[in-house]
């Protein structure tokens, strides 16, 4: 991790959706895990869900470089 990296600031938000959409997949599996449940799981609305991820792509990227 660089010195960049580091005085990057996550928002508590994004952390929480990173978290949640691990025990969601961990439960249901990569092939079935919805944004419906991530969201409800992270406690989040689905807006704010696609405001950081507009992609389920874009989610499990975030979450294997997490």
């Amino acid at each position: 991790m660089s010195a960049i990296d580091e005085a990057v600031e996550v928002p508590p938000a994004v952390l929480s959706i990173l978290e949640a959409t691990r025990q969601v997949i961990t439960q249901r599996g990569p092939d079935k895990f919805s944004f419906s449940a991530v969201a409800v799981a992270a406690g989040v609305s689905r807006p704010t869900l696609y405001k950081y991820f507009p992609t389920k792509d874009d989610l499990l990227s975030a979450l294997t470089d997490y």
